[in-house]
């Protein structure tokens, strides 16, 4: 995600998925996706996170398993 985004992408793909940007922690764009990870684990919305990266930048989540459990 790092190198796919820029801060304003993601900011735009939080709100693509219901989550108030203001709720994820972190100052730089590397601590705002790992916190936007720990966000969607801690709630099971990983799946939805990487459907919705899928969908932006043409699948480059699909080598990756990924698990709400």
């Amino acid at each position: 995600m790092e190198t796919a985004y820029d801060i304003a992408e993601i900011k735009s793909l939080v709100f693509h998925l219901g989550i108030d940007f203001e709720n994820i922690a972190g100052n730089t764009k590397e601590e705002k996706i790992i916190e936007l990870i720990r966000y969607c684990d801690r709630r099971k919305r990983l799946t939805d996170l990487a459907n919705r990266i899928n969908e932006e930048r043409k699948n480059i989540l699909d080598d990756i398993t990924w698990s709400d459990e």
